[in-house]
């Protein structure tokens, strides 16, 4: 009765067995706290996750590797990923859009709809599409439509405004 939660022999007391819920549903309400907050710490010491730097670029028969801070954007085009540099220089990478998000710096990079993997840098302005999706201007310019859907709206004005 003391360190665990109850003990109940038979036959069974009805107050015996009332005082065991009730003291069972408070140590449980005390454990789910406790646990949560034991996540938190968790998730709080853990090592940040190591975000990819570089990646490696084919063109031709020639492949180099380029720094992630000079992507501009990735875009996904008939079954491929190119990336565009600042320079405006288009690669085709061996990645796929849904890697590069989750290796990439989520305060860097945004997925702005399925064809995009955009830089925040890139961003020359947001413009209002319709009620409720938006249009991003990037620099350089992309070949292809850049607009927000409008289940991303939010998240991309926290992005931006982070």
């Amino acid at each position: 009765k003391h360190n665990g939660i109850h003990s109940i022999l038979k036959p069974v007391d009805r107050v015996e067995l009332s005082a065991a819920v009730t003291k069972y549903w408070k140590t449980k309400g005390m454990k789910s706290d406790l646990t949560a907050n034991i996540m938190q710490l968790m998730s709080q010491m853990a090592p940040q996750q190591q975000r990819r730097s570089r990646l490696l670029i084919s063109y031709g028969e020639k492949s180099k590797s380029d720094a992630v801070a000079e992507v501009a954007f990735f875009y996904s085009f008939e079954k491929g990923v190119y990336l565009t540099s600042f320079q405006n220089a288009t690669y085709l990478t061996e990645e796929t859009l849904d890697n590069l998000e989750r290796e990439l710096d989520p305060q860097i990079f945004f997925r702005l709809n399925r064809k995009f993997l955009i830089n925040i840098h890139a961003i020359q302005e947001v413009l209002k599409y319709s009620t409720r999706q938006l249009r991003v201007i990037l620099k350089p310019e992309a070949k292809f439509d850049t607009t927000v859907p409008a289940e991303k709206v939010t998240l991309f004005k926290q992005w931006l405004d982070q």
